[in-house]
């Protein structure tokens, strides 16, 4: 429902559009973006920078919405999310994560009246430390909800890396909550989350370091739904990784093919041997013995595939070549899947082009073939083993540990830095 006397955001954005003050912009793995007008060329290579922080951004809005539950700010079983099919909104605002909350504080009580919950509102922000420019919108945001005479009241919090002294007085000022990462749940989870940021936004050799990729899986695993994520987000690497040690050294990741300024479609792995093949390769990191969606497959097949073979054969590099489709995940392919596929291999001239796929246990085998102990190691641990393959030591207890508050609350300093971190 729409704000009364309030113009509508299609309206806004159009205008500003007009006035060359913003535009649309496709960005490589995130999709279509509202940006700032600059010159030319500067957005390019910005789509891996906003695609690893919105990974990152996910993973903590898993932890948070955990953390919510167990204090019991918000209601149990009603946490949104941003990432989930209905966008989390109080009124017509939307923010990364509501939900309402019964604590006597935020509850309206009316004359004979049941009290009218009220509601937690977040929003997140990783990366650099945020200013008081920063973090002005979201208190625009803030401030228009409670004036807003039939929404309950509503604790507003903002998570970010750090802040800026000035953004953290002005937002207590304003009655926000400014709180950090570290504070909220420690240091691991902090390192982690930036950690990863760096990793997807330069992951080159990340693979081949198992004490990293082991590290990183062990600072976020407390966060429920941190390791979907981390599959989703990783297996393209360990995909690279492998490509390089089997087809070629000649790796290229997330190759964009484009219709004028529109991305038709979206390569994870091409791998090229010179005069010989090009191979595009699909990876699609999934929890063990997971069923990969057969949506998934139809789109790879329809969609991309048949965009992406006649763009390769306009290529001077591969047109000549012998083409190839894999598509690679660490779950399994239902049997419906594998008979799209069988069937594509049937219709298709070889001398066209062909498709494949590798499973959970084609990719394990692939990985035995290249000896590499790290490599199998982390993809063994963190892909394909079963998290019921090793029985809890004492089967009568179920381990709950969840993301909490830190066992010790970090001191306050009196000299407050100019990277404030607010203990929470």
């Amino acid at each position: 429902m729409r704000q009364l006397r309030h113009t509508a955001p299609e309206t806004i954005v159009a205008t500003l559009i007009k006035a060359n003050l913003i535009k649309e912009l496709e960005l490589p793995g995130v999709g279509t973006c509202l940006a700032l007008v600059q010159g030319a060329n500067y957005y390019d290579g910005r789509g891996e920078e906003v695609s690893a922080r919105l990974v990152a951004e996910s993973i903590l809005l898993e932890a948070l919405k955990t953390w919510i539950k167990n204090l019991g700010i918000g209601s149990f079983d009603r946490v949104a999310l941003r990432d989930e099919a209905e966008q989390p909104k109080i009124a017509s605002t939307l923010w990364d994560l509501t939900a309402p909350s019964y604590l006597g504080g935020l509850l309206t009580y009316g004359t004979g009246e049941k009290p009218k919950p009220g509601f937690v509102a977040c929003d997140v922000l990783l990366g650099g430390s945020v200013s008081e420019q920063g973090i002005r919108p979201f208190i625009h945001k803030c401030e228009a909800i409670r004036g807003l005479p039939n929404v309950g009241r509503c604790l507003q919090i903002f998570v970010a890396n750090g802040f800026t002294k000035e953004a953290f007085i002005l937002a207590k000022q304003k009655g926000i909550v400014p709180a950090t990462v570290e504070n909220l749940f420690g240091r691991d989870v902090a390192v982690g989350l930036t950690q990863l940021t760096n990793v997807l936004k330069d992951a080159a050799t990340f693979v081949r370091d198992p004490i990293a990729f082991n590290k990183l899986f062990e600072r976020l695993k407390n966060i429920e739904g941190a390791a979907t994520n981390l599959r989703g987000a990783l297996f393209e690497y360990v995909a690279a990784e492998l490509a390089r040690t089997k087809i070629s050294s000649q790796i290229e990741m997330n190759r964009i093919f484009k219709d004028g300024p529109v991305i038709k479609a979206e390569v994870d792995v091409v791998s090229t041997t010179p005069k010989v093949s090009v191979h595009f390769i699909e990876a699609k990191g999934y929890k063990p013995r997971g069923t990969i969606p057969d949506e998934l497959v139809k789109k790879w097949l329809e969609e991309r595939v048949p965009w992406v073979y006649r763009e390769a054969r306009k290529h001077s590099d591969w047109k000549s070549l012998k083409i190839v489709f894999e598509f690679w995940t660490s779950g399994i392919l239902s049997s419906e899947a594998k008979q799209m596929i069988a069937e594509a291999q049937q219709k298709i001239r070889p001398n066209k082009y062909t498709v494949s796929y590798l499973d959970s246990e084609g990719i394990r085998a692939l990985a035995l073939e290249t000896k590499d102990a790290g490599l199998i190691k982390n993809l063994e641990e963190h892909f394909l083993k079963h998290p019921l393959s090793e029985p809890d030591v004492d089967p009568t207890r179920r381990d709950t540990t969840r993301v909490a508050i830190p066992p010790t609350a970090p001191e306050i300093e009196a000299d407050v830095s100019d990277n404030f971190e607010v203990p929470f």
